[in-house]
């Protein structure tokens, strides 16, 4: 899973300026806005849960559980005076670890995270060995607790999957990265399979007055066919 990227941006400044090693690694920044206060519009009557849609996304959870790898690529725009992008690329191997490339405002942190170490580096610099081990990201665990938290709708069915639709409560949205202290919205496709392939969450906000639109997507693929995670070199 994904991995939403509005949390990870702190978690990656975090590991770089833990580093050791003569690489140069600056630290990324967020691109969400401080100080936001979400205004995603609530209405007087809460829609009732779908009961079909709790089952799929019930069983989409079980899926997840037992993968042993994939690929995971997550994008983040944040809408206000202007439009800003990130971008989020990597894989997870149960067992062995997880490696990522971050790209923000046109710089690039790469991190391998092992079972007994972790690596980081400002790409094109050289590789850092973190002195300690820090919990910089888990993308399944992040995923498994949004499908636990979601509050689902409604459940489209096609040839392909299922699309379910729901909301996000505001604790459980500020742990996806989201300042929220309303419901997110959120879309979650399912193959036929079971497997979650994609993860939308959107949320409303003002900063300072003026209007903030944050939208993180997901998108997972390779199951279990990623390569072996191994020490960079």
């Amino acid at each position: 899973m994904v991995a939403p990227l509005v949390a990870l941006l702190a978690a990656v400044a975090v590991a770089v300026s833990g580093c050791s090693g003569s690489g140069s690694s600056p630290a990324a920044t967020s691109t969400t806005p401080p100080n936001v206060t979400p205004t995603l519009a609530t209405t007087a009557s809460t829609p009732a849960v779908d009961a079909a849609a709790a089952r799929a996304l019930a069983a989409a959870a079980r899926v997840m559980r037992t993968v042993h790898s994939y690929r995971f690529d997550v994008t983040e725009r944040v809408v206000a005076a202007s439009t800003q992008r990130s971008r989020l690329i990597g894989s997870v191997v149960r067992g062995e670890g997880l490696s990522y490339l971050l790209t923000v405002g046109g710089k690039r942190t790469q991190v391998v995270r092992l079972r007994r170490a972790t690596y980081v580096r400002a790409v094109p610099h050289k590789w850092s060995k973190l002195r300690r081990s820090r919990r910089l990201l888990n993308p399944t665990a992040t995923l498994l607790r949004i499908l636990h938290a979601l509050r689902p709708e409604q459940l489209l069915r096609s040839g392909q999957g299922a699309v379910v639709h729901g909301q996000l409560a505001a604790t459980a949205a500020r742990l996806a990265g989201l300042p929220a202290s309303n419901p997110a919205l959120v879309t979650v496709t399912i193959d036929k399979r079971g497997r979650v392939v994609r993860l939308v969450i959107h949320s409303a906000t003002q900063s300072g007055g003026q209007g903030v639109d944050v939208q993180l997507v997901s998108d997972y693929s390779g199951f279990d066919s990623v390569r072996p995670i191994r020490k960079p070199v």
